[in-house]
């Protein structure tokens, strides 16, 4: 009878001492979570800051490398998503990807969508537009105007600017692997355009 007591007594031990392990791995899974819904938020605040930068941001009349080819008219209004340093691969193919399938739906109100880039990036945009069959119009400007007049982070691409009659109304910057962070945007975009016409 004392070996059962004996043998009780220590599996009991070992059972609180799992059951207290488990508790300390279940709260470290929390704290490790609620450390990345911070970090993930943190990263969103920090994108909306900086697209703060461009609002009401003039554009100039914006023509291809060849500056035969106007771009971005004045009257009109544009969706443009800059591709730049492929860093981030992934989330370029992912935005373009999106565009392209909202492409339809906003030329309803009359937003064209196209993409723009730099010579030397140009041939990783096509081979991205031919892999998926994309049917965003991929263009060409110099390097200065890619990054002094349109976009407004020259470290993290891809980028996206809404200009409506010349100005700059609207930007965003995609976070990697956050796309929920982006379907956010598009629904967002998407309710503006409808509420404003």
């Amino acid at each position: 009878m004392k070996n059962i007591y004996k043998y009780g007594f220590w599996l009991l031990i070992l059972v609180a001492f799992s059951l207290f392990n488990l508790y300390r791995i279940r709260v470290a899974d929390l704290e490790k979570s609620s450390e990345a819904v911070k970090e993930m938020y943190k990263k969103r605040i920090n994108s909306l800051f900086i697209t703060n930068n461009i609002l009401d941001r003039e554009v100039k009349e914006v023509t291809d490398i060849n500056s035969k080819k106007l771009l971005l008219e004045k009257d009109s209004t544009y969706l443009v998503i800059l591709l730049s340093d492929f860093d981030c691969a992934k989330c370029q193919e992912r935005e373009l990807i999106k565009l392209d399938s909202l492409q339809s739906q906003l030329e309803i109100y009359n937003i064209k969508i196209m993409a723009i880039t730099t010579q030397k990036k140009l041939n990783k945009s096509l081979i991205f537009k031919k892999q998926f069959d994309l049917k965003i119009p991929i263009t060409v400007v110099q390097d200065n105007v890619f990054k002094n007049e349109l976009s407004f982070d020259t470290t993290k691409y891809p980028q996206l600017i809404f200009v409506k009659n010349g100005k700059m109304t609207l930007g965003f910057q995609p976070i990697t692997k956050d796309f929920e962070f982006s379907e956010i945007f598009y629904s967002n975009f998407l309710d503006e355009v409808k509420n404003q016409n």
